[in-house]
């Protein structure tokens, strides 16, 4: 299982990416100091959420991808940094940065209280156990909006949603949930502007493909969704 992070607002992908990112995973172990947990962070296309990926790897997926896992039977221990204010009790952060901050240098508000504190009143703690087990089971669609062969859809915004039976990712390559259209006897991208995100809720994740080009109301379309979609597990 990896640790997935989201955000109310696309925050700074410098503070939330790679092996320098504002936030903390240690190993707690008891009588002694913390262990940190090497790995490195990945952050959406979006910059809306962030993703740890362990080094140790653990095993392969159905696919032969390998899985990475985080410490065994173990107390995982995360911490999101506030960062320093430039001025007590306003949110914008002082340069460099050392803690999370959204695009416009304002610091995370981790207690979600609208007051600009700093750290450490405004990281954003949590904790949980993991097991032994490796999850191997794949993900499978539950649901897709709209339905196959409806009408008169929506020709701008989300256009597309794809319900998943499990967490997802929401790091993914380009084309992994895209429109077509046929073309001289073969499906080709819809040659407008699409991007796509993912969102998780109770233990489900959910697809949207949104569009910025209006679809042409007598134009079939067909969503494509690729095998790059990887639940939270990496399956």
């Amino acid at each position: 299982y990896l640790v997935q992070v989201n955000f109310s607002e696309a925050v700074n992908p410098m503070t939330v990416n790679g092996r320098r990112a504002m936030i903390r995973i240690v190993r707690g172990v008891a009588g002694s100091s913390d262990e940190v947990i090497a790995g490195k962070f990945m952050v959406s296309p979006t910059f809306t959420a962030t993703e740890f990926v362990p080094d140790l790897a653990c095993g392969q997926n159905a696919c032969g991808e390998t899985i990475y896992c985080l410490p065994p039977n173990a107390r995982i221990n995360v911490r999101a940094l506030a960062a320093t204010l430039a001025r007590a009790g306003e949110p914008t952060a002082a340069s460099p940065f050392d803690g999370i901050t959204d695009m416009a240098a304002n610091s995370l508000d981790g207690d979600a209280d609208t007051r600009a504190d700093g750290p450490p009143t405004d990281d954003y703690p949590w904790y949980f156990g993991t097991s032994d087990h490796i999850e191997l089971s794949s993900p499978a669609i539950s649901a897709t909006i709209p339905a196959a062969g409806q009408r008169d859809v929506r020709r701008l915004g989300d256009v597309v949603q794809a319900d998943f039976t499990k967490p997802l990712r929401v790091i993914f390559p380009p084309g992994t949930l895209e429109l077509q259209t046929e073309n001289q006897g073969r499906m080709t991208p819809f040659a407008g502007h699409q991007q796509t995100r993912a969102e998780n809720r109770a233990e489900r994740g959910s697809l949207f493909l949104r569009v910025w080009t209006p679809l042409d109301g007598d134009t079939p379309y067909t969503p494509k969704i690729a095998s790059t979609v990887h639940d939270l597990y990496q399956n």
